[in-house]
Parts: C-alpha cells; structure tokens; sequence
C-alpha cells in the first residue's frame, strides 16, 4: 500500500453495537483496498469498543485513534480529523453499510476532478444513496428522488449558506480543503454542512448521481433520510435553528469577503444582519429554492426574520 492514493476514511462511533459490525464488514470487503480506517468513541457504554478492538486486530489497516467521550458527532468527527493525513478523506457514520464499490467510484470521480481543475484546489464531492429499513431490506433506491431534493442545489454557495442536503457519509474530500476547514469552529451546526460550506467558497463541490451506501432509517439515526411529517419538521428545525446566531458568527470568518452579485453583505461586529439586510439575503439566497421544502422554507424564515441576528 502507497500514500499517494490511500483514502482516510473517518468513522464515528457511540454505542452502535447494534448495527457496527455490518458497517466494518462492508468497509472490509471494498473493491479499493488503499485505505485506513481511523474510528473514535464517544465513550461508548455498550460493547461497541470491544467490537472495534476485535477488529483493529483483524486488520493493520484499522486504528483506534480515541475512546474519550468528546460530546457528539460534531466534536467526534473534529477529533478525528486531527488524525487524518491520506490525500483523500471520506466520513463513516456506524450504522449504514457501503457498497463494494463506494471506495473506487468516489476516489475516481475526485481524481477525474482534480485532473479538470488543480490538485491544491478543495474539492468535494458526495453522492446519492439507497434508504433501508433496521433489517437491510431497500426502502428507496434514491434518497434525493424520494425526499423531492435536488442535489446539485449543493453546489452554490447561496444555497449552502441557510440549509445542506450534502450528507457526510457518502462524501469524500482531499487534503487541501481538510487543511482549510479543520480545526472547525466551535458551535458548527453539522461537520458535514462546514466542510461543502467551505469547498464551495475556496474551491469545487461535485455530485456523483450514483447511491453508494444503505443509509439505514431507524429511531436513533442523528439525521434521517425518510421523509417527515410538518410536526417532525417543526421539532428538528426548532432544535436547528435555535443555533443560527452561533453559526451566522462562525460562517462569518469564511464568508466575509463572499460576495453576492457584487453586493457584500455585512454583518457587524457581532455578527448581526440588520432587518434590510435580510430582506437582501433571503432575496438572493433563499427565493430562489422556495418551492424545496417549502414548509421547512417557512419555518426557516420565521425564526430568520424574528431573531435578532
């Protein structure tokens, strides 16, 4: 195994022993074998641990890099990165499984990638990816088609600035936009959001319009592909955007020089939009996707227009 072409894939773990062993064997049994597989535990209380040091045994290629409890996926994820140093990344979360071939498509597409454009440029790319029940069992053949969504929103940055349909587990990213998005900043809504936040900003997001893993639906999944009921939709956006004073700051330090048809937008000094200003942003950034979601949209402007910045 060489370095120049091996992938760091970054799996996450906290008391997933219910489903972890499929996912390992999936990673396993990818027709790519150029990888290393760097976990952390977030304290975990069941026997996820000693499922991953059965496994670190089994292969060379798997590490155990932490088992400290570090608060949830956000701050799990941040730990690993610290780990990674492969010229390609790719998340794992602990209770999908991958298709044999999810290595090999996503480190062709973003070698294709980097060959059209530069090799220092931050790219990103993710893909679609099949929903599954608890057992296995295939719900949707595409998680974009079945939730309305259209991926390719992801790549303008005017759409990734207020909500993301870009989902960790089936992207991978290279060297250049790690070095520039990590250490993330505090308060991130999602790791997943900042790292396309940021490749859309200083350099490429690309979609790869092919499923890659079985995104299992359950009662425990942080973020579900299934659609939702409006209720459900109102709980999660209550809990998503009572954070959006928090993460208009961070988003700050990246998009303060970020231009929109040649307006800037200026916040202050803590970060504040005035009322006029997000007339002006909601104008350029959220108009044009308001027929997606358009319930979610609503919710969005609510607490958008009524908080105080």
């Amino acid at each position: 195994m060489n370095s120049k072409d091996r992938v760091d894939i970054l799996l996450a773990t906290w008391n997933g022993e219910k489903f972890l062993e499929k996912q390992l064997n999936s990673i396993l049994a990818q027709s790519y074998m150029n990888w290393r597989l760097l976990v952390s535990d977030d304290g975990s209380t069941d026997n996820s641990m000693s499922i991953l040091m059965k496994y670190e045994l089994r292969d060379a290629r798997i590490t155990i890099v932490n088992n400290l409890r570090k608060g949830g996926v956000v701050e799990n994820f941040g730990e690993l990165v610290r780990f990674s140093s492969s010229p390609y990344i790719m998340f794992c979360d602990q209770d999908d499984v991958w298709m044999n071939d999810k290595v090999c498509t996503m480190i062709h597409a973003i070698k294709y990638e980097e060959d059209m454009s530069d090799v220092s440029m931050p790219l990103l790319g993710f893909s679609d990816m099949s929903l599954v029940d608890e057992a296995g069992s295939v719900i949707k053949d595409s998680f974009y088609r079945s939730n309305k969504l259209d991926p390719n929103n992801n790549l303008d940055i005017r759409y990734l600035m207020w909500r993301s349909s870009v989902y960790g587990c089936t992207t991978i990213f290279n060297k250049s936009l790690l070095s520039m998005a990590a250490p993330m900043p505090m308060n991130v809504a999602m790791h997943d959001h900042w790292f396309a936040l940021v490749a859309a900003r200083f350099g490429k997001i690309f979609f790869v319009e092919k499923s890659t893993i079985y995104y299992r639906q359950h009662s425990r999944n942080v973020v579900g592909g299934r659609p939702k009921s409006f209720l459900e939709r109102l709980r999660s956006a209550h809990i998503s955007f009572s954070k959006i004073r928090s993460w208009a700051n961070e988003v700050r330090s990246v998009l303060d020089d970020y231009y929109l048809n040649g307006d800037k937008l200026y916040l202050d000094a803590k970060g504040r939009l005035s009322f006029l200003e997000k007339i002006y942003f909601i104008k350029k950034c959220v108009f044009p996707y308001l027929s997606e979601r358009f319930s979610f949209t609503l919710i969005f402007l609510i607490f958008f227009l009524g908080g105080r910045g």
